[in-house]
């Protein structure tokens, strides 16, 4: 069975990497992260790219302005 991770991040660069790292290591494998990007400035979209690029789970959606994370899960 397949699982949906899902995860908004708005202005994270400090913490991006840990976090999307400890879900990638989790024991269960079989499973996609779906990452709404909800308008970022910092630079966490570029660190989200070159994670996405490392790992076939990850799946990448952009706001082009910051939504909150009601409207953008």
């Amino acid at each position: 069975m397949k699982l949906s991770v899902i995860l908004s991040v708005y202005n994270d660069v400090k913490h991006i990497e840990k976090s999307i790292k400890s879900i990638l290591n989790q024991n269960y494998k079989d499973f996609e992260l779906l990452v709404m990007v909800d308008g970022s400035t910092d630079g966490t979209a570029e660190v989200l790219h070159m994670l996405a690029k490392q790992d076939k789970r990850i799946f990448l959606y952009r706001n082009d302005e910051n939504l909150g994370l009601t409207k953008s899960l």
